[in-house]
């Protein structure tokens, strides 16, 4: 699996409707960064910053295994045509929308 299929998951479609709830996956992501980010401090890390017409995920890549400074440095994707964060979730449930691992 490539890094970007392993980053998405979900979002194949059956005809029109999506063959189950998209997911973004940074288990792996968080694993590796700066050596590994504590799962307790991963979430901390993600924003979901609505931009209008758009949605962007952030993550802050800060040294450490704390949460950083707090400002999503990098900006990993958008989310075109989505125009609002809510009823988004980050966590580490099955249904979160962004999987922070653990």
């Amino acid at each position: 699996m490539g890094r970007e299929a392993a980053l998405r998951r979900g979002f194949e479609k059956i005809g029109e409707e999506l063959a189950r709830q998209p997911i973004v996956d940074l288990d792996t992501l968080f694993d590796t960064l700066n050596g590994g980010i504590d799962p307790g401090a991963r979430a901390g890390r993600v924003q979901l910053v609505d931009i209008g017409p758009s949605v962007e995920l952030r993550i802050d890549t800060a040294p450490g295994t704390g949460a950083g400074d707090g400002i999503g440095d990098v900006k990993l994707l958008t989310f075109s045509g989505l125009n609002s964060v809510a009823g988004l979730s980050i966590g580490t449930g099955a249904s979160d929308d962004v999987n922070v691992g653990g």
